[in-house]
């Protein structure tokens, strides 16, 4: 199946990697995540610090969602205590659950927003926060589309293999490493500036691979509906 592809292109650097130990030895190409072509909107200065959580039944880095749970909670009041506007995101139906634990954990005023009924509303809201923390990993991805501040926690690998595709592995912790949630929250907001610069430097190249990898499938496509 792959010989007989026009290209074989991926969303990260691990992905390629993966697929030679599977045996393919011809040209692979990491163009990132499709999302990445979503054009980005308006920022805003001092926007609310979105929270995007789940659950996985304890299939994570470290076996632990309660520990994830509770890296939030403490990083929300935390937060919250520093004058900042926290939301949590639910990305899923089934993430609502989870959120309304957080909520109790939190104990103070945090708001709640819900993502899933409207992808231009999410899209709106991501782009005007000052930072994304997402364990959910298309939370990252859309907040690198939108070039907004973020620090991906990644449960499983296919998150770092998304962070490592923008050059972000410094804005990511995974799982079981959620003690250092707090220093990579501070050093984002610390330079957020830097960050932004960063991230779009290492999203405009890949939304011009796809944008390239598209023109050539279509060309593909209209020469096999002209036949």
């Amino acid at each position: 199946v792959f010989r007989s592809a026009q290209s074989v292109t991926v969303r990260g650097p691990d992905s390629a990697r993966h697929l030679a130990t599977l045996g393919w030895r011809g040209e692979t190409q990491v163009i990132g995540d499709p999302a990445l072509s979503l054009p980005p909107g308006p920022s805003a200065e001092q926007g609310e610090v979105l929270m995007a959580p789940l659950n996985t039944d304890g299939n994570l880095f470290g076996g632990s969602d309660a520990a994830v749970l509770s890296a939030f909670a403490a990083e929300a009041r935390r937060l919250i205590g520093l004058g900042m506007p926290v939301t949590l995101m639910a990305s899923f139906p089934e993430d609502d659950r989870w959120i309304l634990e957080l909520e109790r954990m939190i104990d103070v005023p945090v708001g709640y927003f819900c993502g899933y009924e409207s992808l231009d509303s999410t899209l709106s809201r991501i782009s005007a926060a000052s930072l994304v923390v997402g364990e959910r990993l298309h939370a990252s991805i859309l907040a690198a589309a939108m070039r907004t501040p973020f620090v991906a926690v990644a449960y499983r690998p296919k998150t770092l293999d998304f962070v490592r595709s923008v050059g972000a592995e410094h804005l990511s912790i995974r799982a079981d490493q959620m003690g250092e949630l707090e220093r990579v929250v501070d050093s984002v907001l610390d330079d957020t500036d830097a960050v932004v610069k960063a991230i779009a430097s290492a999203v405009e190249p890949l939304v011009d691979l796809q944008q390239l990898h598209a023109l050539a499938i279509a060309d593909l496509l209209h020469d096999h509906t002209s036949k």
